[in-house]
């Protein structure tokens, strides 16, 4: 079966997607962010950040230049709040609502 084959073209571009989706294992969470972000794949997302929030390593410079501003305040956030309260990462809600408020912090300071 080459790749002109009917049976190939059959498969479509959402099939082959799945196909490599399911054969990708990102080695850790912060590269299992980016091909998330790059690709579009939301199912990845929450378990990276996850991942980021409540791994013992901080955020590294390089990992942190690869990743838009709004992930690195959310994790840095969520860090923050799992030091201080010592609570784990639950819902992806919870980290929304996490970042969205610290980047509006960040966004509009208080007088």
């Amino acid at each position: 079966m080459g790749v002109g084959s009917p049976s190939v073209l059959a498969l479509g571009v959402a099939s082959l997607r799945k196909l490599a989706l399911k054969s990708i294992q990102p080695p850790n969470a912060c590269e299992q962010l980016l091909l998330a972000r790059t690709y579009g794949v939301d199912n990845w997302v929450l378990p990276a950040l996850s991942g980021l929030c409540e791994r013992q390593q901080p955020i590294g410079l390089e990992e942190a230049r690869q990743m838009s501003i709004e992930d690195i305040v959310l994790v840095a956030t969520v860090r923050e709040e799992v030091r201080l309260n010592g609570f784990r990462v639950k819902t992806a809600r919870r980290l929304e609502s996490q970042a969205r408020l610290k980047l509006h912090e960040l966004e509009c300071p208080s007088m």
